[in-house]
């Protein structure tokens, strides 16, 4: 008697979670594919106690990464859950022995996904690409993945920026304009920006190091 009364009890619970889980499948909005979606989102600058720490890492790592690479965004992103990825075609290849001019690629770095709870998108502190723009980008391995429709796709390196570096300059400008006690401030305010930075200093060392590596690779 007690193991059915288990039993009823376990169906009860397993049916109560089936239903919740289809009515937040029927009313939560997938705003990825809306025009300028991310103009209502928040996103996170890099405090300035970051930015040092981060930059020395790089130097002392990026040159290691399998794959350094320029190339062209094709203007094709996928949101899939928790994730994007881009379409790149490479144009050079500096470092990887299997990728060569004119392959189509795709890159990403677990980040530049939607959060609805918290109305922001989590970018790692770099901008998405802009359509046709070159960029120089560092690669640790390919993955294999069941989330897409391509087999060829390349994670970026774990730092806390995302190692895309736009060969031609963007506007970058501060947002003060942050929520509560983080930073995080309106998209909308920064999206013409190619980094994401909480400080006029913090973003001077970002550019200065983005340029010492095009020049090292240009």
């Amino acid at each position: 008697m007690k193991l059915k009364y288990i039993v009823f009890i376990t169906s009860i619970l397993v049916a109560i979670a089936a239903v919740f889980g289809i009515m937040q499948r029927f009313t939560y909005t997938n705003i990825t594919g809306e025009a300028g979606f991310k103009d209502n989102l928040r996103v996170a600058q890099l405090g300035e106690a970051l930015v040092d720490t981060s930059i020395e890492r790089m130097k002392e790592e990026l040159s290691d990464s399998p794959y350094i690479l320029k190339v062209k965004f094709t203007g094709v992103t996928e949101y899939l859950y928790r994730v994007s990825q881009h379409k790149v075609q490479v144009v050079e290849v500096y470092k990887g022995s299997e990728l060569q001019a004119g392959d189509e690629i795709y890159i990403t770095n677990g980040q530049g996904h939607y959060v609805p709870e918290m109305k922001s998108i989590e970018l790692s502190f770099v901008n998405e690409m802009e359509k046709d723009k070159e960029y120089l980008v560092f690669l640790e391995n390919k993955i294999d993945t069941l989330a897409s429709q391509t087999d060829n796709v390349y994670m970026m390196p774990d730092f806390i920026i995302t190692t895309i570096f736009a060969y031609q300059d963007r506007e970058c400008v501060v947002s003060t304009t942050h929520y509560d006690d983080s930073t995080y401030v309106d998209y909308k305010d920064v999206k013409n920006n190619e980094f994401f930075v909480d400080t006029e200093e913090g973003m001077k060392k970002i550019i200065d190091f983005k340029h010492s590596l095009l020049e090292q690779y240009p």
